[in-house]
């Protein structure tokens, strides 16, 4: 170690990466929590519809078929009635397909550890565009490990931290200028597009002009790739797969959602369940109209993904892991609000977190949750209404 002019010794300087990497802990008592809370039985969760259809794929059979399904699962120790069916669109099984040569708990500890990673990962990508030099990492580090639905999707092993993953790495590559790679994290992204639907609205109103194109094309190039292999496994695939959401129902299953609210309360079908995403979308058309010559996908993505979260006909808790972006984004503003509305925003934003783990813990289910997705967009437009403080209040502050 160096020593100093005067004989003092420099202080010990931690390299960055092990602080972050570090910060990471502070997820897990919150897993534990949730893992505790669900109490599941053999450690089978969630992912076993990701490894079933794997194994299934492998085998040539239908990944979307129930009784298949079911017959895995009862060898891996599930014990409902009803089998936990991948709804995710037919060219994921070309990445859950590796799945299926490893046994249930290898591949479980597999993917908990692929999840986790991507995580850790987009929460670097999203640090470094909104909040370098604006807001402390351990301030970023704390925000990370207090948002729940990360934990819940990591804990029930769901493929959200992948989709989180894919909208980080596009933001970080289409701020970077590099097209082709940003169009290529969009593939993860299209597991769940129900969550994002306003981002694929705007990528295509993006894609209008031709020097936009690059992104979409390569999208359209890595699924047209995965949809030939998994069509080369299983030739019915894509019929199997529109069976299981016309016939089995699933896009019209209430779930925990503003469109599911109305639809429960008011005893209406399903056009009542869609109806705040046919208002959204018109909502992106105006927006897109103010914004479009100063569009810059880094700044209008994370109010997009607080809006199509919070009016997606169909949702559960853990898609929202996709809201991480916001997150991100009111940290950077917060460098730049005044004291009072930071404390403000903090303490929002811990309460609405620990509310979740209380009804988690509590064993609470579906709708209790609906309000969730509403408090973050409204979190968001707190801290993008406080970055616009007056400046004279700021100075008063500083005063």
């Amino acid at each position: 170690m160096r020593l100093c002019g005067k004989g003092k010794r420099s202080p010990m300087r931690v390299p960055r990466w092990a602080k972050q990497i570090s910060s990471t802990v502070l997820i897990f008592p919150l897993l534990g929590a949730v893992q505790n809370a669900r109490a599941p039985n053999n450690n089978v969760n969630d992912f076993i519809a990701y490894w079933t259809a794997g194994r299934l794929v492998l085998q040539g059979e239908n990944p979307y078929s129930q009784a298949a399904a079911l017959r895995l699962e009862r060898e891996a120790g599930f014990t409902q009635a009803e089998p936990l069916i991948m709804r995710n669109p037919p060219w994921t099984s070309v990445l859950v397909m590796p799945l299926g040569f490893l046994s249930y708990a290898v591949a479980q500890r597999l993917w908990f550890a692929v999840c986790l990673v991507a995580v850790f990962v987009s929460a670097l990508w999203l640090r470094r565009l909104y909040c370098d030099g604006r807001s402390s990492p351990w301030i970023a580090c704390v925000a990370l490990g207090m948002f729940s639905p990360i934990s819940v999707a990591l804990a029930i092993g769901q493929i959200s931290p992948l989709v989180l993953l894919g909208i980080a790495g596009f933001l970080y590559f289409e701020d970077a200028g590099k097209h082709g790679w940003a169009g290529v994290f969009l593939f993860p992204v299209t597991f769940k597009p129900h969550v994002v639907f306003l981002f694929y609205a705007a990528l295509m109103l993006w894609s209008i002009r031709p020097r936009n194109l690059r992104p979409v094309l390569s999208l359209c190039s890595v699924i047209g790739v995965a949809s030939a292999i998994a069509v080369m496994l299983d030739r019915s695939i894509f019929s199997h797969y529109f069976e299981l959401l016309s016939v089995a129902g699933v896009v019209r299953e209430l779930t925990p959602t503003i469109g599911g609210a109305l639809r429960l309360w008011l005893g209406a079908g399903y056009l009542a369940q869609a109806l705040p995403a046919v208002l959204a979308l018109v909502w992106l058309v105006l927006y897109w109209s103010v914004n479009r010559v100063s569009w810059t996908w880094k700044e209008q993505t994370p109010l997009m993904l607080a809006v199509s979260v919070a009016t997606s006909p169909y949702g559960w808790l853990f898609d929202q892991v996709v809201v991480l972006p916001c997150v991100f984004q009111s940290l950077g503003w917060s460098g730049r609000s005044v004291r009072p509305v930071q404390v403000c925003i903090a303490c929002l934003y811990v309460a609405v977190n620990v509310a979740i783990l209380a009804l988690i813990v509590t064993h609470h289910t579906t709708f209790w949750y609906a309000w969730v997705a509403p408090a973050w967009l409204f979190l968001f437009v707190v801290s993008a209404v406080g970055e616009r403080v007056p400046s004279s209040m700021k100075g008063a502050e500083r005063s």
